[in-house]
């Protein structure tokens, strides 16, 4: 509209946030938001009707562009509604002069080529852009909201709840422990990537072929000192308690394709996901609701129903996308 009041504001850049990660703008997939640039308040999406409760979108963007490694547009609000307005003259007096993305995690990055000094958390390399907030916190000039692949909330307070940004310095404990595995195999003589399982029944035939297997508990001590003994690490992949674990795995997912929570197609995905933290899986899919077909839900898709399966259909595109790579 012609002569419409617009307000330029930096979405995003690449700069380290006070949470130790940062976001790679040119991995920021934007196509889904273009369709319905809305913009929001605080992150706040009204599920209901009573506007005096869940302020309704405040207005949309515009002009969404990139420069260098910002991503940049214009905020355009909706002068009929008496809220928008009254912070469209709050950005007029410099009163509030901070948006904030919503964006959904696709892929991270440890990589010393996409760290900084100062990282504590792995880069976001791939993501989604869901929605785009004005916000009155000033504390945090980076200030977003993060999602996972699967469109939970990342609680960065939380380091439990993290499997997509660990602690740089739990990967490094992990990569560790890696090395340390690859030291057994090379005792054992088995291949560097030799499994857990591998390892497991090198073992278990050593000491039928009478091997001493505290002699073998002493070499491992002497790699690594003060790790657990062999016996220790032996005691956890017992194949009755791995089969169980295993099958516990397939009933969670499983059950949760009967409920149509998930589709069959998804099901590798979760397997994956609860083999990496059961617990949180666990708590994403009792999370989770049947799927409905479009249309039958009582107000016709109000409250953002169809633009989330949107975005879904477009986390299992760019899934299938990297696959395939």
């Amino acid at each position: 509209m012609e002569g419409t009041k617009t307000y330029s504001f930096v979405i995003s850049d690449e700069s380290l946030n006070s949470y130790g990660f940062r976001v790679l703008t040119d991995g920021i997939d934007t196509s889904l938001f273009e369709k319905n640039p809305i913009a929001l308040w605080v992150h706040a999406r009204p599920y209901g009707w009573d506007k005096n409760r869940e302020p309704l979108p405040i207005g949309k963007w515009v002009n969404l562009r990139r420069d260098g490694k910002s991503l940049i547009a214009d905020l355009e609000f909706d002068e009929d509604d008496e809220f928008a307005v009254s912070l469209m003259k709050k950005v007029e007096k410099g009163i509030i002069n901070m948006v904030s993305a919503g964006l959904r995690a696709i892929t991270t990055s440890d990589d010393p080529s996409v760290l900084v000094k100062g990282q504590t958390r792995p880069t976001v390399v791939q993501s989604l852009l869901m929605e785009a907030s004005l916000v009155d916190i000033g504390s945090n000039r980076n200030a977003l909201r993060l999602q996972d692949e699967f469109g939970a909330e990342i609680n960065l307070s939380d380091r439990d709840n993290n499997h997509m940004l660990p602690l740089l310095r739990d990967i490094h404990n992990q990569n560790n422990d890696m090395k340390f595995k690859e030291q057994i195999a090379q005792l054992l003589k088995l291949s560097d990537n030799a499994s857990e399982a591998d390892i497991v029944a090198a073992v278990q035939n050593s000491v039928n072929n009478s091997i001493q297997l505290s002699d073998l508990q002493g070499q491992i001590t002497t790699l690594k000192d003060g790790n657990k003994t062999l016996q220790d690490q032996l005691k956890v992949y017992q194949d009755a308690e791995k089969a169980a674990k295993t099958q516990e795995r397939i009933n969670l997912v499983d059950q949760a394709i009967a409920d149509k929570k998930i589709t069959a197609s998804q099901k590798d995905d979760y397997l994956a996901l609860a083999e990496a933290d059961f617990d949180r899986t666990k708590k994403i899919l009792d999370g989770l609701t049947g799927v409905t077909k479009l249309g039958d839900n009582d107000n016709g898709g109000a409250g953002g129903d169809i633009t989330l399966s949107a975005f879904d259909a477009r986390m299992e595109e760019i899934r299938n996308n990297l696959k395939n790579k």
